[in-house]
Protein backbone atom coordinates (compact mmCIF):
# COMPACT_ATOMS: atom_id res chain seq x y z
CA UNK A 1 0.00 0.00 0.00
CA UNK A 2 3.15 2.53 1.03
CA UNK A 3 4.97 1.79 -2.47
CA UNK A 4 1.36 2.02 -4.45
CA UNK A 5 1.16 5.22 -2.37
CA UNK A 6 4.99 6.24 -3.43
CA UNK A 7 4.05 5.85 -6.97
CA UNK A 8 1.40 7.71 -7.13
CA UNK A 9 2.62 10.85 -5.04
CA UNK A 10 5.66 10.61 -7.47
CA UNK A 11 3.42 10.14 -10.90
CA UNK A 12 1.41 13.64 -9.78
CA UNK A 13 5.04 15.29 -8.59
CA UNK A 14 6.40 14.32 -12.18
CA UNK A 15 3.29 15.60 -14.21
CA UNK A 16 3.63 18.84 -12.06
CA UNK A 17 6.94 19.35 -12.85
CA UNK A 18 6.92 18.47 -16.20
CA UNK A 19 3.97 20.64 -17.34
CA UNK A 20 5.25 23.47 -18.86
CA UNK A 21 4.10 27.11 -17.91
CA UNK A 22 2.67 28.69 -20.55
CA UNK A 23 2.50 32.55 -21.76
CA UNK A 24 0.10 35.14 -20.60
CA UNK A 25 -1.50 38.35 -21.42
CA UNK A 26 -0.88 41.19 -19.37
CA UNK A 27 -2.76 44.12 -19.34
CA UNK A 28 -1.57 47.47 -17.75
CA UNK A 29 -4.18 48.86 -15.48
CA UNK A 30 -3.58 52.24 -16.27
CA UNK A 31 -3.69 51.40 -19.93
CA UNK A 32 -0.70 52.53 -20.61
CA UNK A 33 0.23 49.13 -22.71
CA UNK A 34 -0.35 45.55 -22.95
CA UNK A 35 2.14 42.63 -23.45
CA UNK A 36 2.23 39.25 -23.96
CA UNK A 37 4.12 37.83 -21.02
CA UNK A 38 6.47 34.69 -21.55
CA UNK A 39 6.21 31.60 -20.20
CA UNK A 40 7.35 31.53 -16.67
CA UNK A 41 7.43 36.04 -16.36
CA UNK A 42 5.29 37.36 -12.99
CA UNK A 43 4.82 41.02 -12.09
CA UNK A 44 7.39 42.17 -9.27
CA UNK A 45 5.90 45.82 -8.63
CA UNK A 46 8.33 47.96 -7.28
CA UNK A 47 7.26 50.80 -4.58
CA UNK A 48 6.30 53.80 -5.24
CA UNK A 49 7.34 53.48 -9.16
CA UNK A 50 4.50 55.02 -11.18
CA UNK A 51 5.76 55.37 -14.37
CA UNK A 52 5.95 51.60 -15.32
CA UNK A 53 5.77 48.04 -14.71
CA UNK A 54 8.78 45.47 -13.96
CA UNK A 55 8.37 41.62 -14.67
CA UNK A 56 10.78 38.88 -13.40
CA UNK A 57 11.61 35.40 -14.22
CA UNK A 58 14.39 32.88 -13.23
CA UNK A 59 16.83 30.70 -15.35
CA UNK A 60 18.62 28.30 -13.49
CA UNK A 61 19.12 30.82 -10.32
CA UNK A 62 20.11 33.34 -12.81
CA UNK A 63 17.26 36.25 -12.80
CA UNK A 64 15.94 38.27 -15.82
CA UNK A 65 14.11 41.46 -15.51
CA UNK A 66 12.20 43.15 -17.94
CA UNK A 67 10.64 46.88 -17.20
CA UNK A 68 8.28 48.82 -18.94
CA UNK A 69 8.12 53.04 -18.62
CA UNK A 70 5.58 55.29 -20.24
CA UNK A 71 6.32 58.82 -20.45
CA UNK A 72 4.75 61.65 -21.76
CA UNK A 73 6.49 62.79 -24.95
CA UNK A 74 5.42 66.25 -25.50
CA UNK A 75 8.63 67.70 -25.93
CA UNK A 76 8.50 67.48 -29.64
CA UNK A 77 11.91 65.86 -29.64
CA UNK A 78 12.63 62.97 -32.32
CA UNK A 79 13.04 59.77 -31.38
CA UNK A 80 16.87 59.97 -30.92
CA UNK A 81 16.35 62.44 -28.60
CA UNK A 82 14.35 60.67 -26.23
CA UNK A 83 17.03 57.82 -26.99
CA UNK A 84 20.06 59.47 -25.93
CA UNK A 85 18.29 60.91 -23.01
CA UNK A 86 17.39 57.45 -21.54
CA UNK A 87 20.42 55.72 -22.31
CA UNK A 88 22.55 58.68 -20.82
CA UNK A 89 22.13 57.26 -17.05
CA UNK A 90 23.44 53.66 -18.27
CA UNK A 91 27.06 55.02 -19.77
CA UNK A 92 28.09 56.35 -16.64
CA UNK A 93 27.61 52.69 -15.14
CA UNK A 94 31.62 51.08 -14.29
CA UNK A 95 32.37 48.54 -17.35
CA UNK A 96 29.34 50.39 -19.76
CA UNK A 97 30.33 49.10 -23.24
CA UNK A 98 27.72 49.74 -26.41
CA UNK A 99 27.47 46.70 -28.61
CA UNK A 100 25.06 47.98 -31.24
CA UNK A 101 22.17 50.34 -32.51
CA UNK A 102 19.43 50.01 -34.78
CA UNK A 103 16.48 50.66 -36.10
CA UNK A 104 13.24 48.28 -35.49
CA UNK A 105 9.77 48.21 -35.56
CA UNK A 106 7.73 47.41 -32.57
CA UNK A 107 3.96 46.31 -33.42
CA UNK A 108 4.69 48.17 -36.77
CA UNK A 109 5.93 51.30 -34.87
CA UNK A 110 9.16 52.38 -35.43
CA UNK A 111 11.78 52.41 -32.92
CA UNK A 112 14.97 52.26 -32.06
CA UNK A 113 17.31 49.54 -30.24
CA UNK A 114 20.53 49.41 -28.25
CA UNK A 115 22.52 46.68 -26.45
CA UNK A 116 25.59 47.00 -24.09
CA UNK A 117 26.86 45.66 -21.57
CA UNK A 118 28.23 46.79 -18.05
CA UNK A 119 29.53 45.23 -14.76
CA UNK A 120 27.55 43.71 -11.97
CA UNK A 121 28.51 45.70 -8.76
CA UNK A 122 31.70 47.08 -10.29
CA UNK A 123 32.97 43.91 -10.74
CA UNK A 124 34.72 43.03 -14.33
CA UNK A 125 33.81 38.78 -13.15
CA UNK A 126 30.20 39.43 -13.61
CA UNK A 127 29.08 41.52 -16.38
CA UNK A 128 25.38 42.30 -17.16
CA UNK A 129 23.95 42.15 -20.46
CA UNK A 130 21.21 44.69 -21.73
CA UNK A 131 18.80 45.57 -24.42
CA UNK A 132 17.42 48.76 -24.55
CA UNK A 133 14.14 49.20 -26.64
CA UNK A 134 13.02 53.35 -26.87
CA UNK A 135 9.87 54.18 -29.30
CA UNK A 136 7.66 56.98 -29.39
CA UNK A 137 3.63 56.61 -29.90
CA UNK A 138 0.39 58.30 -29.52
CA UNK A 139 2.55 61.29 -27.64
CA UNK A 140 4.13 59.26 -25.33
CA UNK A 141 7.53 57.73 -25.41
CA UNK A 142 7.74 53.71 -24.29
CA UNK A 143 10.89 52.49 -22.58
CA UNK A 144 11.16 48.64 -22.71
CA UNK A 145 14.72 47.68 -20.89
CA UNK A 146 15.98 44.44 -20.26
CA UNK A 147 18.82 42.90 -18.51
CA UNK A 148 19.96 39.98 -17.91
CA UNK A 149 23.77 38.05 -16.99
CA UNK A 150 25.94 38.23 -19.98
CA UNK A 151 26.23 34.17 -19.90
CA UNK A 152 22.38 33.44 -19.40
CA UNK A 153 21.40 35.62 -22.40
CA UNK A 154 20.61 32.92 -24.45
CA UNK A 155 18.38 31.29 -22.11
CA UNK A 156 16.20 34.87 -22.02
CA UNK A 157 16.56 35.89 -25.77
CA UNK A 158 13.68 33.81 -27.31
CA UNK A 159 11.31 35.66 -24.45
CA UNK A 160 11.90 38.85 -25.06
CA UNK A 161 11.86 38.85 -29.11
CA UNK A 162 8.40 36.97 -27.95
CA UNK A 163 7.40 40.05 -25.59
CA UNK A 164 8.36 42.95 -27.75
CA UNK A 165 6.42 41.13 -30.76
CA UNK A 166 3.52 41.35 -28.61
CA UNK A 167 3.63 44.57 -26.74
CA UNK A 168 0.84 46.89 -27.26
CA UNK A 169 1.37 50.91 -26.79
CA UNK A 170 -1.46 52.56 -25.69
CA UNK A 171 -1.27 55.09 -23.95
CA UNK A 172 -2.67 58.39 -25.46
CA UNK A 173 -3.82 56.05 -28.91
CA UNK A 174 -7.64 57.41 -28.57
CA UNK A 175 -7.18 61.12 -29.18
CA UNK A 176 -4.40 59.91 -32.16
CA UNK A 177 -6.29 57.09 -33.83
CA UNK A 178 -8.41 59.65 -35.59
CA UNK A 179 -5.54 61.55 -37.29
CA UNK A 180 -3.56 59.18 -38.29
CA UNK A 181 -3.04 58.19 -41.47
CA UNK A 182 -2.89 59.97 -44.79
CA UNK A 183 -4.50 62.88 -45.70
CA UNK A 184 -5.30 65.30 -48.48
CA UNK A 185 -6.50 68.92 -49.06
CA UNK A 186 -9.46 69.19 -50.67
CA UNK A 187 -8.41 72.36 -52.78
CA UNK A 188 -5.02 71.56 -54.03
CA UNK A 189 -4.67 67.88 -53.45
CA UNK A 190 -1.77 69.07 -50.48
CA UNK A 191 -1.09 65.61 -48.53
CA UNK A 192 -0.20 65.49 -45.04
CA UNK A 193 0.63 62.12 -43.61
CA UNK A 194 0.54 61.68 -39.76
CA UNK A 195 1.84 58.66 -38.16
CA UNK A 196 1.52 56.43 -35.26
CA UNK A 197 5.46 57.49 -34.05
CA UNK A 198 4.58 60.89 -33.69
CA UNK A 199 6.23 62.00 -37.16
CA UNK A 200 4.33 63.88 -39.70
CA UNK A 201 5.33 65.16 -42.94
CA UNK A 202 3.69 67.59 -46.13
CA UNK A 203 5.27 68.57 -49.05
CA UNK A 204 9.05 69.91 -47.77
CA UNK A 205 7.99 70.11 -43.66
CA UNK A 206 8.96 66.93 -41.60
CA UNK A 207 8.77 66.37 -38.39
CA UNK A 208 7.33 65.66 -34.97
CA UNK A 209 3.57 66.25 -34.34
CA UNK A 210 1.44 66.37 -31.28
CA UNK A 211 -2.04 66.17 -30.09
CA UNK A 212 -4.32 66.50 -27.46
CA UNK A 213 -8.24 66.04 -29.02
CA UNK A 214 -8.17 69.75 -29.58
CA UNK A 215 -5.00 71.37 -30.63
CA UNK A 216 -2.29 69.97 -32.79
CA UNK A 217 1.36 70.97 -32.22
CA UNK A 218 3.98 70.72 -35.68
CA UNK A 219 7.74 70.78 -34.60
CA UNK A 220 9.68 72.25 -37.51
CA UNK A 221 13.33 72.30 -37.74
CA UNK A 222 13.22 76.13 -37.08
CA UNK A 223 10.31 75.84 -34.55
CA UNK A 224 6.29 74.95 -33.95
CA UNK A 225 3.10 75.70 -35.38
CA UNK A 226 0.25 75.23 -33.24
CA UNK A 227 -3.72 74.37 -34.96
CA UNK A 228 -7.01 74.27 -33.55
CA UNK A 229 -8.32 70.57 -35.38
CA UNK A 230 -11.65 68.96 -35.72
CA UNK A 231 -12.49 65.95 -36.95
CA UNK A 232 -16.29 66.54 -39.22
CA UNK A 233 -17.67 64.26 -41.49
CA UNK A 234 -14.34 61.97 -42.01
CA UNK A 235 -12.56 65.32 -42.90
CA UNK A 236 -9.94 66.81 -40.88
CA UNK A 237 -10.46 70.79 -40.13
CA UNK A 238 -7.20 73.03 -39.23
CA UNK A 239 -6.98 76.74 -38.07
CA UNK A 240 -4.40 79.17 -36.71
CA UNK A 241 -4.34 82.84 -36.52
CA UNK A 242 -2.11 82.63 -39.67
CA UNK A 243 -5.46 80.67 -41.56
CA UNK A 244 -8.15 82.73 -42.86
CA UNK A 245 -10.20 80.02 -42.83
CA UNK A 246 -10.06 76.11 -42.36
CA UNK A 247 -7.34 74.13 -44.14
CA UNK A 248 -9.81 71.11 -44.72
CA UNK A 249 -8.38 67.73 -45.15
CA UNK A 250 -9.94 64.70 -46.56
CA UNK A 251 -8.37 61.18 -46.11
CA UNK A 252 -6.09 59.09 -48.63
CA UNK A 253 -5.72 55.86 -47.03
CA UNK A 254 -6.82 56.39 -43.30
CA UNK A 255 -4.51 53.62 -41.61
CA UNK A 256 -6.09 52.07 -38.73
CA UNK A 257 -3.68 49.22 -38.85
CA UNK A 258 -0.43 49.41 -37.27
CA UNK A 259 0.70 45.83 -38.72
CA UNK A 260 -1.60 43.41 -40.11
CA UNK A 261 -1.73 42.03 -36.52
CA UNK A 262 -2.74 44.70 -34.79
CA UNK A 263 -6.81 46.50 -35.42
CA UNK A 264 -6.57 49.78 -33.74
CA UNK A 265 -10.26 51.72 -34.51
CA UNK A 266 -12.05 54.33 -33.00
CA UNK A 267 -15.32 52.38 -32.92
CA UNK A 268 -18.71 53.61 -32.73
CA UNK A 269 -19.12 57.03 -31.46
CA UNK A 270 -21.13 57.16 -28.10
CA UNK A 271 -24.82 58.14 -28.63
CA UNK A 272 -25.62 61.17 -25.83
CA UNK A 273 -28.58 59.25 -24.71
CA UNK A 274 -25.70 56.82 -22.85
CA UNK A 275 -23.92 59.65 -21.40
CA UNK A 276 -26.77 61.04 -19.29
CA UNK A 277 -26.16 60.69 -15.39
CA UNK A 278 -22.99 61.09 -13.19
CA UNK A 279 -20.05 59.44 -13.83
CA UNK A 280 -17.12 58.82 -10.93
CA UNK A 281 -13.39 58.98 -11.97
CA UNK A 282 -11.59 55.71 -11.41
CA UNK A 283 -8.38 56.64 -9.67
CA UNK A 284 -6.97 55.77 -6.22
CA UNK A 285 -4.47 58.87 -6.32
CA UNK A 286 -7.59 61.22 -5.82
CA UNK A 287 -8.01 62.52 -2.39
CA UNK A 288 -11.83 63.16 -3.37
CA UNK A 289 -13.80 61.65 -6.40
CA UNK A 290 -13.89 63.08 -8.81
CA UNK A 291 -17.17 63.10 -10.70
CA UNK A 292 -18.94 64.35 -13.99
CA UNK A 293 -22.84 64.68 -14.54
CA UNK A 294 -23.95 65.23 -17.61
CA UNK A 295 -27.43 66.56 -17.90
CA UNK A 296 -30.39 65.60 -21.05
CA UNK A 297 -30.93 69.21 -20.83
CA UNK A 298 -27.01 70.06 -22.08
CA UNK A 299 -26.25 71.39 -18.91
CA UNK A 300 -22.96 69.78 -16.94
CA UNK A 301 -20.55 69.74 -14.25
CA UNK A 302 -17.15 68.21 -14.38
CA UNK A 303 -15.68 68.55 -10.69
CA UNK A 304 -15.18 72.35 -10.17
CA UNK A 305 -16.54 73.06 -13.73
CA UNK A 306 -20.22 74.31 -14.18
CA UNK A 307 -21.85 74.39 -17.66
CA UNK A 308 -22.95 72.92 -21.20
CA UNK A 309 -21.84 70.10 -22.76
CA UNK A 310 -22.28 69.13 -26.57
CA UNK A 311 -21.15 65.61 -28.32
CA UNK A 312 -20.12 65.51 -32.21
CA UNK A 313 -18.85 62.12 -32.52
CA UNK A 314 -15.82 61.00 -29.81
CA UNK A 315 -15.39 64.87 -28.88
CA UNK A 316 -17.20 65.58 -25.38
CA UNK A 317 -17.29 69.69 -25.50
CA UNK A 318 -17.67 71.33 -22.51
CA UNK A 319 -18.14 75.06 -21.99
CA UNK A 320 -18.00 76.97 -17.95
CA UNK A 321 -20.23 79.93 -17.86
CA UNK A 322 -17.47 81.45 -17.99
CA UNK A 323 -16.86 80.78 -21.13
CA UNK A 324 -13.95 78.39 -20.39
CA UNK A 325 -14.27 75.48 -23.15
CA UNK A 326 -12.71 72.21 -23.03
CA UNK A 327 -12.78 69.61 -25.46
CA UNK A 328 -11.97 65.60 -24.82
CA UNK A 329 -12.23 62.76 -26.80
CA UNK A 330 -14.24 60.01 -24.99
CA UNK A 331 -15.59 56.25 -26.09
CA UNK A 332 -17.16 54.03 -24.05
CA UNK A 333 -16.96 50.11 -23.66
CA UNK A 334 -18.46 48.09 -21.57
CA UNK A 335 -19.94 50.50 -19.55
CA UNK A 336 -16.50 52.69 -18.36
CA UNK A 337 -15.99 55.37 -20.20
CA UNK A 338 -12.46 56.74 -21.64
CA UNK A 339 -11.56 60.41 -21.45
CA UNK A 340 -8.31 62.06 -22.94
CA UNK A 341 -7.27 65.27 -24.45
CA UNK A 342 -8.12 68.81 -23.30
CA UNK A 343 -6.21 70.01 -20.23
CA UNK A 344 -5.65 66.36 -19.10
CA UNK A 345 -1.95 65.05 -18.69
CA UNK A 346 -3.15 61.41 -19.03
CA UNK A 347 -6.08 59.53 -20.20
CA UNK A 348 -9.21 59.24 -17.18
CA UNK A 349 -11.31 55.86 -16.97
CA UNK A 350 -14.73 57.14 -15.79
CA UNK A 351 -17.59 54.54 -13.98
CA UNK A 352 -21.64 55.14 -13.41
CA UNK A 353 -21.93 56.65 -9.99
CA UNK A 354 -24.57 55.47 -8.26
Amino acid sequence: MIKLFKIMYLTVLVCALGRPAVAKQYEDTKNRFALELAAGWQLAPVPLDTEGMVFKKEVDLSPGMLRVKVMPGATGDALASHVNRVLLPFKSEIGFKQESTRAVRINGIKGQKVIFTMFANGDARFVRRAQLNVLLAYGHVHVIYFECLQKAWRYFAPDLSHMLKRYEPRSGRDAYQLLVGEWADVIDGKKLRLGADNTFKMKHLEGIFTADGGQMVLFLKNGKERFRYRIKNGKLYLRNQNLGVDQVFQPIKLKNKTNKNQNIVAGKPPDRDSLYGKWRVVDQALAEPLTLFLSPTGSMSFGPMNGRWTLTSHRLSLTSVNGIERTYHISIHQGRMRMSGGDLDKELILVCAK
